[in-house]
């Protein structure tokens, strides 16, 4: 269909490869200097190949992307993102909220910043590995047409939280992206064993990925695949 030939197109001819807008880079420099001082951890925001390949699927259209959620709002740079690229959709971020100081800055920057995003921005507090599937039994019928894991590293949560995801996915077109794949260091061998994991089980089809140089440590890198369920 339109929405599946058109994300083929995307990773396909790399038409994901372009400078972000200058009003989203703007966006992002506000919101970085909303939480500076406060304690938050790396974020999208800070790679290159990232949030391109976010912004170019995200930007498919009502048509294809009406629908987004997200494990992982930490302060809130991959939500704003979201909110900028699919100025219709709704966002649901689920995150522990375990850096309130962080996450609340960044919640109330987007909230300001950008003209609808109370009322298209839905954060759910909790622990993702029950949070996910309470969602679920109250909302049945939302379903995700972009879903990104960006939660807990170590396997078990990682593990959980692809697992929970697959209930949420939109069966006739979703995507999936995973964060902190396709890297080495403490914060993608779980995630990637995790990864290896579902696919062994062909509960996940890989479609593309990447890894870029992650801040100014040797040899620090990060990492991005795009993947689907096979439902």
């Amino acid at each position: 269909d339109n929405c599946s030939n058109g994300l083929q197109e995307i990773l396909r001819n790399a038409t994901w490869n372009r400078p972000l807008p200058p009003a989203l880079q703007h966006l992002l420099r506000g919101l970085d200097k909303a939480v500076r001082k406060k304690a938050h951890l790396g974020n999208a925001g800070q790679l290159v190949i990232e949030p391109r390949v976010y912004l170019a699927i995200a930007s498919m259209g009502p048509d294809c992307v009406r629908t987004i959620c997200e494990i992982g709002f930490n302060a809130g740079h991959s939500a704003a993102m979201w909110l900028f690229a699919a100025p219709t959709a709704h966002v649901y971020m689920f995150d522990l909220w375990y850096r309130p100081q962080a996450n609340e800055a960044g919640q109330r920057y987007i909230e300001t910043a950008m003209p609808g995003a109370r009322e298209r921005l839905h954060i759910l507090k909790g622990n993702s590995k029950y949070s996910v599937m309470d969602f679920h039994s109250a909302n049945p019928l939302v379903k995700c047409d972009i879903i990104s894991v960006d939660g807990g590293h170590d396997y078990e949560d990682a593990y959980v939280d692809l697992q929970n995801m697959w209930f949420l996915a939109n069966p006739e077109f979703h995507v999936l992206f995973l964060d902190d794949t396709n890297c080495e260091g403490s914060w993608c061998d779980g995630v990637m064993k995790a990864l290896r994991a579902h696919e062994a089980q062909r509960r996940v089809r890989v479609l593309e990925g990447w890894s870029e140089r992650w801040g100014r440590e040797k040899g620090a890198y990060r990492g991005l695949t795009v993947l689907q369920y096979i439902k």
